[in-house]
């Protein structure tokens, strides 16, 4: 393929820097929230809660953590790994309007990062499906569509090893899936992992390019 490779390393290397804003934050949010919780008395510590925890409300009553950590913690893992996935199809855009090319990954099939991955492999063989930094996405993202569309619980085998696949524990009467702010701060680290690999391995096709 053939294309202007200064332009395409300018534009590549303002995105990722607009990347790298978006993710860091995400941490910032994730920070803020879990020291406001602590400073409203909802809880004591969040990322330290064990599934047997239970924790305070306004100081008088007391909730089961399953209720408190499904709907704020699930909400915010839910919700982190939709950004990612759509400032990841950005960068399809932003690539596509580099090469001035017709190919969107529009045309190539899948959904979110498969799409993106998919999308790279056919335009530049960068096989990004086969490494381990996006097999550890998939992971995440398999627990987040039980948390989406199977009520944030595990009922087979296959989806108890989704949950143990990337570290989480989950209420054993309940079968609930407990995801502690803690996990959302590894989760948003392996994002940032593959996002560092995606745009080192985009940087490497300039270069590639530069020898042709």
């Amino acid at each position: 393929m053939i294309f202007d490779r200064d332009d395409f390393l300018s534009s590549i290397e303002t995105y990722k820097h607009q990347f790298r804003n978006f993710i860091e934050q995400e941490k910032k949010n994730l920070s803020f929230l879990q020291n406001r919780f602590e400073q409203m008395g909802i809880v004591n510590s969040l990322s330290k809660l064990t599934t047997t925890d239970y924790f305070e409300f306004e100081g008088d009553e007391t909730v089961a953590k399953n209720e408190i950590i499904h709907s704020l913690h699930s909400g915010l893992m839910i919700t982190t790994c939709g950004r990612f996935e759509y400032h990841l199809i950005l960068v399809c855009e932003v690539v596509q309007r580099a090469l001035e090319i017709g190919v969107s990954h529009k045309d190539v099939h899948g959904s979110g990062i498969r799409n993106v991955a998919n999308y790279f492999d056919a335009l530049f063989k960068l096989k990004l499906s086969k490494s381990s930094e996006y097999k550890r996405v998939i992971e995440w993202l398999e627990v987040r569509n039980l948390l989406t569309h199977h009520y944030g619980t595990a009922e087979t085998d296959k989806q108890f090893e989704k949950i143990f696949a990337v570290d989480m524990s989950f209420d054993h009467d309940s079968n609930m899936i407990f995801v502690s702010m803690n996990d959302c701060h590894r989760l948003l680290k392996d994002f940032e992992i593959f996002s560092l690999f995606l745009f080192a391995q985009l940087e490497s096709v300039a270069d590639e390019s530069e020898e042709l």
